[in-house]
């Protein structure tokens, strides 16, 4: 009935909206690191590696938790694992806002992370379960665009509440409103009924799920691991921007006064440049197969960041961004090849070992650091070091993508 087709219509928009909204706030929450991380080794007089670390705790809880979470969707439904997750955000932005101490903030960190895990465990199926048949890298990439929006934010943020001269804690009592909204739109929004043949008690309890995938699809893995060195890459090289500025281009001593400013824009627009490649990439994944998009990501991704490290500080201020540009579709690109590759039944398990994998950003990106401080020069972590790692991590997924199956995409009515 026509009546009938609008409420749907009605509901199926609200549900892309509330989706957008937690998005946009894991965006905000897992990408402000790289802002505050030098606030923290100044605030709290600790070294680059141990203030990493403390970013690391929001990664590490990925690999503790996605599983869990995977559990809980499955036995609750994604209503209920959104809502949940929403509410960890905000207990740990909270305890991060109104204790400030290098331990707790490590703990809410921590928590936050669990409550991030939660998001991004439920929306990745979320987004395959609401597209077309062949969509689902372009959607996910185009959700991921929102989730750039946040990141970009972020740093700007920041400097905002620098500006205002309020202390940098004050940065997650915004995020404490931006939760609870969220709690509230993750809670009021109708969510899409399993497909029959699609629950749990068809398809078996998730543990019989994972040894089945572990033999019958042992391939998935190679895409987990290449998810593992991406995130860890992606979010090493954003937190080693200000140090890279501060340490190598004496960026206090250049800019003065508009150190701030200048640091924060270069890690903004490094995400910034995620941003726009993602709006960009949604396309492009609908012209050429994943694997060739991600191969020829790796190889711009490479040369961009030789061209940040071996130019002067100028040069590092638009290679930074530019280096951000053309990782933006590695990670739908990446997920869409790992969904691909295994039957729809398997696509929450996925998810979840997806999601685990981002516990790269709690070893990748604090081994940047320590490689940079055991090569320091005249006292200085020698931050040239520490980034050979990514090379590493790019070369990786090159070889991946090149091995990967190439599909012909399947055309969308």
């Amino acid at each position: 009935m026509p009546g009938e087709d609008k409420k749907n219509t009605n509901d199926f928009w609200a549900l892309v909206l509330s989706m957008s909204f937690s998005f946009l706030a894991f965006g905000l929450f897992s990408n402000i690191a790289g802002a505050i991380i030098p606030k923290i080794r100044d605030f709290y007089a600790i070294d680059a590696s141990q203030a990493a670390l403390l970013a690391s705790a929001f990664f590490l809880a990925f690999g503790l938790s996605a599983i869990p979470w995977g559990l809980l969707i499955d036995k609750k439904g994604k209503k209920f694992a959104l809502v949940s997750s929403s509410f960890v955000c905000l207990l740990a932005v909270i305890i991060f806002a109104a204790v400030p101490s290098y331990v707790v903030s490590m703990l809410a960190m921590f928590t936050c992370g669990i409550g991030v895990t939660g998001l991004q465990t439920s929306l990745n199926p979320l987004v395959a379960e609401i597209s077309k048949p062949g969509a689902v890298s372009r959607n996910l990439s185009l959700f991921m665009l929102v989730n750039g929006l946040g990141c970009f934010a972020a740093p700007h943020l920041v400097t905002y509440v620098h500006s205002q001269g309020l202390n940098w804690t004050f940065n997650y009592w915004i995020f404490a409103v931006v939760a609870f909204l969220m709690i509230i739109f993750n809670w009021m929004v109708q969510y899409p009924q399993p497909q029959s043949g699609s629950n749990d008690k068809e398809a078996g309890s998730s543990f019989d799920l994972l040894f089945e995938l572990i033999q019958q699809h042992p391939t998935v893995f190679v895409y987990v691991i290449a998810i593992f060195v991406y995130v860890g890459v992606e979010v090493g090289v954003a937190n080693t921007i200000a140090f890279y500025l501060q340490d190598k281009h004496l960026l206090n001593e250049q800019v003065g006064l508009g150190t701030e400013i200048a640091k924060n824009s270069t890690i903004s627009n490094y995400w910034g440049g995620l941003l726009v490649g993602r709006f960009l990439g949604a396309f492009l994944l609908e012209k050429i197969p994943e694997k060739f998009a991600i191969m020829l990501s790796m190889t711009l991704a490479s040369l961009s960041l030789y061209l940040a490290m071996t130019g002067d500080i100028q040069q590092s201020f638009w290679a930074f961004p530019l280096l951000g540009f053309f990782l933006s579709i590695v990670f739908p690109a990446i997920y869409g090849l790992a969904s691909n590759s295994v039957p729809a039944k398997f696509a929450n398990l996925v998810s979840a070992l997806i999601s685990t994998a981002i516990v790269g950003g709690a070893v990748i990106a604090p081994s940047i650091a320590f490689i940079a401080e055991s090569f320091s020069v005249a006292d200085k972590p020698n931050w040239d070091y520490g980034l050979l790692l990514a090379f590493i991590c790019y070369l990786y997924i090159f070889v991946v993508a090149l091995r990967s199956s190439s599909r012909k995409k399947l055309k969308v009515d």
